[in-house]
């Protein structure tokens, strides 16, 4: 009888070692490159492909977003979207968020953050191979992860340097204004619930060309994907903006994480952006 048991036991891990090998997982990264944030990265793709490598060390096939467009074949309704995202606050230290979700719901959140030695690059890859090797290799069907803004994009210092950073942040948040317009029906979610606004100020840099916006929004047209990923579709600019100005808000998009679908159909939004 014992034995018997002991054969089922090694049979079930064995069945759930195979469904973590057949589970696709589609892996994106954003680095924070806000004027409220410090965020330095030089080897985005390194980084990427440390957590592409890690997925299929734990028995995952890996994507990277870059590769995932309309045209993909992969089947959306089994895919886990794992979401890294890297930034700094103003007198604190490098940090990361990961998280992983199946469907709408996400499973796995986790933050993590590096005290810096010698060399902020070094220590930046430090932390991306410890979370990376940090993902649990199957995930609990029935466990739901909730987590906020506040958690992903947590501050781990507390000194009078970074209060004074976050008296800066909410001053230049109190001078920004997203105005944003969903395609009706509407077909996506934000990761973070009702915190998409507010994640933007984490994306944007005005810095050169703030005043210019207060009396000429920009407006943003993104297309999103089947896989939830934002695609630039049409930007109204202000004539007197600088090619390196529209450049910044060019690549606000590759900041957003993957939005929740709730078809396989793509869809659209607008964000007009302006300074008071």
């Amino acid at each position: 009888m014992n034995l018997k048991n002991s054969l089922l036991s090694i049979l079930c891990s064995l069945s759930l070692i195979a469904f973590a090998q057949k589970q696709n997982v589609a892996v994106k990264l954003s680095i924070l490159k806000g004027e409220n944030l410090v965020t330095s990265v030089k080897e985005e793709q390194l980084i990427e492909d440390i957590f592409l490598k890690t997925f299929d060390q734990k028995g995952y096939k890996a994507y990277s977003a870059k590769t995932l467009t309309d045209s993909s074949s992969l089947n959306i309704d089994s895919l886990l979207f794992a979401d890294i995202i890297i930034y700094q606050h103003p007198a604190d230290l490098p940090s990361i968020s990961v998280m992983i979700r199946g469907g709408k719901y996400v499973k796995y959140a986790q933050n993590e953050y590096k005290e810096i030695a010698f060399n902020r690059q070094d220590a930046i890859m430090e932390l991306v191979k410890y979370a990376a090797e940090k993902i649990p290799t199957e995930f609990d069907e029935y466990l739901v992860a909730l987590p906020n803004l506040q958690y992903i994009l947590q501050k781990h210092m507390i000194s009078m340097y970074t209060g004074v950073s976050s008296l800066f942040t909410n001053a230049n948040q109190e001078k920004s204004s997203f105005e944003v317009t969903y395609e009706q029906p509407k077909n996506i979610d934000f990761v973070l619930p009702n915190e998409f606004e507010q994640y933007l100020e984490y994306c944007t840099n005005f810095s050169g060309f703030r005043k210019q916006l207060k009396t000429n929004p920009i407006e943003v047209t993104y297309k999103v994907n089947k896989f939830g990923l934002t695609l630039v579709e049409d930007i109204k600019f202000p004539t007197e903006i600088k090619p390196k100005h529209k450049t910044k808000i060019e690549q606000i998009s590759s900041q957003f994480p993957f939005w929740i679908m709730k078809t396989n159909e793509t869809s659209t939004f607008k964000v007009k952006i302006s300074t008071k």
